[in-house]
């Protein structure tokens, strides 16, 4: 068996640097993995909002259209005044 060299300090300072370097972007990306993670989870949250909002929202749709139609039956087609309360019929169409 061969005798051992000694190495340099200044080759041993690079090949830690090197190591520091790799253990640094190593650490990087575990947090960068993290932060996607969380994030993500915001994403769901976010998607499980906007469905509920979604389903809310053609829920009050129905509801109007459903108001349309017995205001209709009720009043005939129209214009209401919010403002006044009064209704103004259309003119029949000939």
């Amino acid at each position: 068996m061969s005798e051992p060299i000694k190495v340099s300090q200044e080759d041993i300072q690079k090949i830690n640097g090197l190591r520091d370097v790799y253990r640094n972007l190593a650490f990087q990306k575990g947090q960068i993995t993290f932060q996607i993670m969380d994030i993500q989870e915001t994403i769901n949250q976010l998607e499980k909002l906007s469905e509920e909002i979604e389903s809310k929202y053609k829920g009050l749709r129905d509801e109007e259209n459903k108001l349309a139609t017995e205001l209709r039956t009720k009043y005939g087609n129209g214009n209401i005044n919010l403002e006044d309360g009064t209704f103004t019929p259309l003119p029949a169409v000939s």
